[in-house]
C-alpha cells in the first residue's frame, strides 16, 4: 500500500472494473471513472457516513465475499 493524503482510495479488485462501476450505478451508487492506466482498481471517494454505509452494501451485492 501506498500512503496517501487523498480523499479517496483506489481498490484492485483483480478484474476489469468498468462492469462493476456499471452495476454499482445500477445500485445507486457512483464510484470514480475507469483508470485506463489502472483497469483493475476501483476509485471510492471518501464521503459521509450515511454515503459510505450505501456503497458498502451495493459493494458487497455486486462482489460476494
Amino acid at each position: 500500500m501506498l500512503p496517501s493524503e487523498a480523499n479517496f482510495v483506489m481498490i484492485d479488485m483483480h478484474r476489469n472494473v468498468k462492469p462493476l462501476i456499471a452495476q454499482m450505478r445500477g445500485e445507486g451508487v457512483h464510484v470514480g471513472r475507469l483508470f485506463p492506466a489502472m483497469p483493475q482498481h476501483m476509485r471510492v471517494t471518501i464521503g459521509t457516513p450515511d454515503e459510505m454505509e450505501r456503497f458498502i452494501g451495493a459493494f458487497r451485492r455486486i462482489n460476494p465475499a
